[in-house]
Order: structure tokens, then sequence, then C-alpha cells
């Protein structure tokens, strides 16, 4: 696998993590669908990309927990809200490299959307969303 597949795999993978952590809120509805709409184009985009090695996956779990302990993402102070998550992983996808299905990107934008109407999305979740997404770009 080359660098550019495991940097765009590991970012997909960050995507799909949204429905695995949505899920534990078991999910009704309008948010069940983009949920699984989000999982359905997150595996159609990976089908073209090889199966990561051991190796690259240690090397991606290293650089998870040092953005972990950089973002102050560890523990008890871990993201406690869903909207921080997706707020990191849309400014990860607004700053990549390499491009995404638009349909993805709109997706998430749409369950931030739903969030922020019901009063869930706070401005400090946005904030600290992206700046989470600026210390994962800066960990090697």
């Amino acid at each position: 696998m080359t660098k550019k597949e495991l940097e765009r795999a590991v970012e997909l993978g960050l995507c799909r993590a949204i429905a695995d952590m949505a899920s534990n809120q078991k999910p009704e509805g309008r948010v069940k669908g983009m949920l699984e709409r989000i999982q359905k184009l997150v595996d159609k985009e990976l089908v073209g990309i090889p199966i990561i090695t051991k190796s690259e996956k240690l090397h991606v779990l290293n650089k998870y927990d040092a953005f972990a302990k950089k973002a102050g993402w560890t523990g008890k102070n871990k993201y406690k809200d869903i909207t921080t998550y997706l707020s990191f992983v849309l400014a990860l996808l607004e700053d990549s490299k390499h491009q995404h299905s638009s349909k993805l990107t709109e997706t998430i934008v749409k369950l931030f959307d739903h969030f922020e109407r019901a009063g869930k999305a706070r401005q400090p979740n946005m904030w600290s969303g992206a700046l989470a997404a600026e210390k994962w770009n800066s960990v090697k």
C-alpha cells in the first residue's frame, strides 16, 4: 500500500467511526439513515484500496495515540460529544490532499446540522474539533 493510499484509508476509517460512535446512542429515524449512508459511502470508497498490513496498522495506531495525547483526547478527557468528532472529521476532509466523495462530506454536514438544530452543537465543540484536526495533521 502506498503512503497516499494509507492516508486516504485512515481518513475514511475516521469517517466510518462516526457511525460506530453514534451507535452507542441507539439512533433512530433520520440520524440512523445518515449513519448508514456514511458507512455505505465509505465502504464504496474503500473498495479500490489495498488491505492494510500489520505494520501499517501499527503505524496508524501509534499516530492515533500520539494525536490523542497531543489533542488531550485520552481517558476522561476524550471528546465527549459527537459534534466535536464530526467537526474534527469535516476539518480533516476539508484539508485533505485526497479527493473524497462529495456525498460523504454532504452527509456528514447534514448530520452535524441535525445535531445543531437539536441544540446539541455548541461553538466550543466546533472549535475544538477543528483544532483537533490541525493537531492530527501535525502528527507524523
